[in-house]
């Protein structure tokens, strides 16, 4: 039996680096947000949220009309702060960077869902680029990584609700820091 090394060119090289490098990056801004929460988390999710919309949207290779763009995005964060945002609205303090952040549900709307589709439908009727497989590869996409996002809020803030039913919010002091690590820590669990 021979065993034969790949031959490695200078483009796979380059790749390589530049995905270390990336992934080195993605390591030093993730992991601080992920323990911070609050406002840095938000952030996080909302930028994978933006580039998770532009990878998928690239690709199928396709080369798709400016409103598929607009759209997808849109529906996208919409369906992942939507339930952050109506939970948190009154409590939301802009002038701090610590928030208590809590998130007890975990929904899409189904009015929201079916706009979504009929939009897509729309860009269907009125643009030859746009197929009817591409419609649903949009629509389930966007369900599917807006929904894990959403899940991702939801395990970061959730132990920080529950904790807030049981001791009031006003005595926490040292025990907000555990609250915070505890929940990074369930996220780190599951991502494992």
């Amino acid at each position: 039996m021979k065993v034969e090394v790949n031959n490695v060119s200078k483009e796979m090289k380059k790749s390589i680096k530049t995905r270390v490098i990336t992934a080195i990056i993605l390591v030093l801004v993730a992991v601080p947000a992920l323990f911070f929460g609050s406002w840095p988390f938000v952030v996080l999710i909302l930028l994978l949220g933006i580039g998770a919309t532009f990878e998928f949207i690239k690709a199928p290779g396709k080369s798709f009309p400016f409103p598929i763009h607009v759209i997808t995005l849109v529906a996208l964060l919409s369906f992942v702060f939507w339930v952050f945002t109506k939970e948190n609205l009154t409590t939301i303090d802009f002038s701090s960077f610590i928030n208590n952040f809590q998130m007890i549900d975990l929904y899409a709307s189904t009015l929201a869902m079916v706009t979504v589709i009929a939009l897509y439908f729309m860009m269907v009727i009125s643009s030859e680029k746009v197929a009817v497989t591409d419609a649903f590869y949009l629509f389930l996409m966007t369900m599917f990584i807006s929904l894990g996002l959403q899940s991702a809020l939801f395990l970061r803030f959730c132990p920080t609700a529950l904790y807030n039913e049981v001791i009031s919010p006003s005595t926490l002091g040292f025990i907000a820091i555990i609250i915070s690590f505890t929940s990074s820590f369930i996220l780190l669990f599951i991502s494992e």
